[in-house]
């Protein structure tokens, strides 16, 4: 019973130990994206496939440390945002969607983004 508790143990740690630097590099990428000066017709892409990245971290990320990153973005070029989230919105994602561009609005507008 010990040796299948330890097996599972190291695992799970191998698994962590992996994730954590996806996600690490995943938010140093929205870190530089971020600081990146936006065409709004250029980078609309860009955006759309950041927003995509926030809602797939939604579920592993309920600090909402990847919208915080981007929430002086958000401020810098809200219109492209909104542009880029109403071309993506699905039933599905749309409740995260609008929630992660809540977080991003707020924090910008509070001086923490």
């Amino acid at each position: 019973m010990k040796n299948i508790f330890l097996i599972i143990l190291v695992i799970s740690f191998q698994i962590h130990a992996e994730e954590s630097p996806k996600k690490l590099n995943t938010f140093e990428n929205l870190q530089k994206i971020s600081e990146k000066k936006l065409n709004n017709i250029k980078d609309l892409e860009l955006i759309k496939r950041t927003l995509k990245i926030l809602i797939e971290l939604d579920d592993t990320d309920p600090s909402r440390t990847g919208p915080a990153i981007m929430a002086t973005s958000y401020g810098k070029y809200e219109a492209l945002y909104k542009k880029a989230a109403k071309e993506i919105e699905t039933k599905k994602n749309k409740q995260t969607l609008k929630e992660i561009l809540q977080v991003m609005k707020t924090l910008n507008e509070s001086g923490n983004g």
